[in-house]
C-alpha cells in the first residue's frame, strides 16, 4: 500500500536573508550560538487538525492502494524539503518564515514544528 502524507507543500528553493543578519549568518554557519532564544512553537494538536481529519481527508478520493494522512500543520507553507532520513522537514513560506516539522519517532506524524532559525530575518524564504 502506498500512502500519501499531507504537507500542504510543494517544493524547496532556497532562502534569502535581510541584510544586517551577516553576523548571526555567520555564527550560525560555524555552528556558534546566536544568543537568540527558541522560535515559535506550532501546536499540533488543534481544531484545525481535528477538522481537517475529520471533514476533509475523507472526501478526498485516493487511487486505489493508497491513503492520505497529515504529517504537519505549518502556517502559510509554500514548498519543504526532506532530510536524508525523513526526521525532519524544513516548510518554506510566501512571508518571513520558514518552519522545521521533526519527526522524532519516525511514526510518519511530526512530533514538533518550530520555526527554524529564528535568529536570521528571512526577506524571501521561497526563494527569488
Amino acid at each position: 500500500m502506498f500512502r500519501l502524507v499531507l504537507f500542504s507543500s510543494t517544493l524547496f528553493v532556497g532562502y534569502i536573508h535581510v541584510k544586517g543578519d551577516e553576523e548571526n549568518v555567520k555564527l550560525l554557519s560555524s555552528f556558534k550560538a546566536t544568543g537568540t532564544g527558541r522560535g515559535e512553537v506550532i501546536a499540533q494538536d488543534t481544531k484545525f487538525a481535528s477538522n481537517i481529519r475529520k471533514n476533509i481527508l475523507p472526501h478526498i478520493n485516493m487511487p486505489a492502494g493508497f491513503s492520505i494522512e497529515i504529517f504537519a500543520i505549518a502556517p502559510d507553507a509554500r514548498h519543504m524539503a526532506v532530510s536524508r532520513n525523513k526526521g525532519a522537514v524544513w516548510i518554506g513560506t510566501r512571508k518571513t518564515k520558514v518552519w522545521q516539522a521533526t519527526d522524532r519517532d519516525m511514526d510518519n506524524v511530526a512530533d514538533t514544528v518550530e520555526e527554524f532559525s529564528p535568529s536570521v530575518s528571512f526577506d524571501i524564504p521561497n526563494g527569488p
